[in-house]
């Protein structure tokens, strides 16, 4: 009897065991199932540059973030919202080549910058899924609550629905760990919005979400010489950065950083780190230590910086950089009046008033054929005069404005009488 006793404690214990360590590890499919509508893709947006520019459309950069509760507090990397409090500058280097970077005072005066083409301030616009399905998702604005350069961080909340109406549903809150525990050798798992698409705002949306492996690599203390970040093996791909990274337990643990692109390891703050970035917000601080949000062991408190933007210069802009001319290629054919048969050799030129006189912008000659087509390209959206001479017919001028949807021209002469 006392055998069969030890046997079923014994065996008792190996079950509880198992299903401790079960519980521990990782679940990649359980946290893909069950938190992907905590994670979110944060896109920085300037809505008065996308009156103005249609190359960029007012859509400047972007980053991976999480939803730490259900009233919408997001965390994220504090250099994936920079452009919302510094500002940033659209600018032609020395090269000629357009970049576009976030603003520090004085690089208005660097070498490579060649001439501004526009500054401003972003919005954080949050694309929040709530299905599988490409359309399965939601845009909201957020505000930036505070920011820390120590370790990297963020927080934002969301104020309103992408309309700037209330929000009303509650978000997915991300289960938050400890990452004092968050060991060398470790297990994680990172999961975020990897650049896809990143040309405009439109394609940027229809990025999915993935999930990257690692494991914990050691600490760097390049960044954060009290705390240090974590290294990981895994990449830390463009977009990536501000991804929650999972840990044990399947709760958060760090956030993806990859503060320095050009490390061979991709860079974790520990989620720990945070409580400083939020510590000034009492209510946000009180809501989420109740969610096991704590300070960090190591490291001395710091005071995060308030989301509030910065003032940028009055900067001396190039001129005509911002919207390009748009121009059109002028072709068509000329056709004999009397007979409908094309006419060689006919010159087709179209001019304009510049306020000094009359003057020919784009000329060509038809070939045997009577195809013309006319060099160099002229601005669209402009009232122009087209002439057309030809040997042995009488010459035409007439007005004609070209717009983007003009179609080849057809013109008829008539022959001399």
């Amino acid at each position: 009897m006392m055998k069969i006793r030890i046997l079923f404690s014994i065996t008792v214990a190996i079950m509880l065991l198992m299903q401790f360590q079960a519980k521990a590890q990782i679940n990649p499919t359980q946290i893909s199932e069950d938190y992907y509508k905590g994670v979110v893709k944060i896109l920085l947006f300037d809505p008065s540059l996308a009156q103005v520019d249609e190359v960029t459309k007012g859509f400047i950069d972007r980053g991976s973030g999480f939803i730490v509760s259900e009233d919408g507090i997001v965390f994220t990397n504090k250099h994936v919202i920079e452009k919302c409090i510094n500002g940033f500058i659209l600018y032609q280097d020395n090269l000629s080549n357009t970049k576009i970077a976030t603003y520090v005072e004085g690089m208005e005066n660097r070498n490579d910058v060649d001439c501004i083409i526009y500054g401003g301030h972003t919005i954080p616009i949050i694309q929040v899924f709530h299905g599988k399905g490409p359309n399965d998702y939601k845009l909201y604005i957020a505000e930036v609550v505070s920011l820390c350069k120590k370790f990297d961080g963020a927080a934002l909340e969301i104020v309103s629905d992408i309309n700037g109406n209330p929000v009303v549903s509650p978000f997915t809150a991300l289960p938050l760990g400890n990452s004092d525990s968050f060991s060398n050798g470790e297990e994680h798992i990172i999961l975020g919005y990897p650049v896809e698409y990143q040309k405009n705002y439109d394609k940027a949306l229809i990025d999915r979400i993935d999930y990257k492996t690692g494991k914990n690599s050691g600490m760097d203390y390049q960044y954060n010489k009290d705390g240090g970040f974590f290294k990981t093996n895994a990449a830390i791909n463009s977009g990536l950065s501000g991804a929650p990274v999972f840990g044990k337990n399947n709760k958060v643990v760090g956030i993806a950083s990859g503060y320095d692109l050009s490390a061979v390891n991709g860079l974790i703050t520990g989620i720990n780190g945070m409580y400083y970035v939020v510590a000034s917000e009492a209510k946000i601080l009180s809501q989420l230590s109740a969610k096991g949000l704590k300070a960090p062991e190591k490291g001395e408190f710091v005071i995060a910086s308030k989301g509030k933007q910065k003032f940028m210069p009055n900067f001396a802009f190039c001129s005509d950089k911002l919207n390009p001319v748009d121009t059109k290629q002028i072709s068509g054919i000329i056709k004999s009046a009397d007979t409908g048969k094309p006419i060689k050799g006919a010159t087709v030129y179209l001019s304009q008033n510049d306020g000094s006189g009359v003057v020919m912008v784009a000329n060509g000659t038809t070939n045997s054929e009577g195809i013309f087509t006319l060099d160099p390209e002229v601005e669209i959206n402009q009232d122009y005069l087209i002439g057309c001479q030809a040997n042995g017919y009488n010459g035409m001028l007439n007005s004609i404005k070209i717009t983007k949807d003009s179609k080849n021209i057809t013109v008829t002469l008539a022959k001399y009488r």
